[in-house]
């Protein structure tokens, strides 16, 4: 096959290889904002239950009917955050996006290994790992929740602004031992 093929083909696996980080991360970020929503949510429940306990309390102490209605209060609202986790529990949601997120990880590897090793394989064997890639990756796809708007963004800002999922040079090296730095005399840490 002729080389522009070749670049053809590494064109085609550098842009599912960045589909799939996108992939990722938005599912990371899903998940991020879904634990969050659920420790908010579980710690606005303890403190209803806290406050209708102490409402109740002071009820049988003073007979004060405000303490009777503030007790109903929000006991009603600990009612309506029970319902909606009956419903909807985001930390069973944020485990899924995470599952998703660990399951891309390991194709997202395998995407830079090939890239690395991209100028020492033939084109057949270049297709043949494009194509498993793609069918592990339509696998996860089957059963991979659906992310959002906002987690794709939060997911476009870690990866372009903040280059999240990326080191900058000479990062990798610091971190490791001194015999393995490309240079192991740097004091760069």
């Amino acid at each position: 096959m002729d080389i522009n093929h070749k670049e053809m083909l590494k064109t085609q696996i550098k842009e599912a290889y960045g589909q799939l980080v996108y992939t990722q991360t938005t599912h990371l970020k899903l998940m991020d904002r879904l634990n969050i929503q659920y420790s908010v949510l579980k710690w606005i429940q303890i403190a209803l239950s806290a406050a209708t306990t102490a409402g109740l309390i002071g009820t049988l102490i003073t007979n004060e009917k405000a303490y009777t209605v503030i007790s109903a209060i929000m006991s009603a609202l600990l009612l309506f955050i029970n319902l909606y986790f009956k419903n909807f529990n985001p930390k069973e949601l944020a485990t899924s996006h995470k599952q998703i997120a660990d399951e891309l990880w390991i194709i997202r590897e395998q995407y830079k290994s090939c890239l690395s090793d991209f100028d020492y394989l033939t084109d057949s064997d270049i297709m043949q790992i494009r194509d498993n890639l793609l069918k592990k990756t339509a696998e996860i796809y089957k059963s991979a929740l659906p992310t959002d708007h906002r987690a794709y963004k939060k997911a476009q800002k870690a990866l372009k602004q903040e280059e999240e999922q990326y080191f900058a040079p000479g990062e990798v090296d610091s971190m490791l031992p001194e015999h393995l730095r490309r240079n192991p005399h740097s004091q760069n840490r």
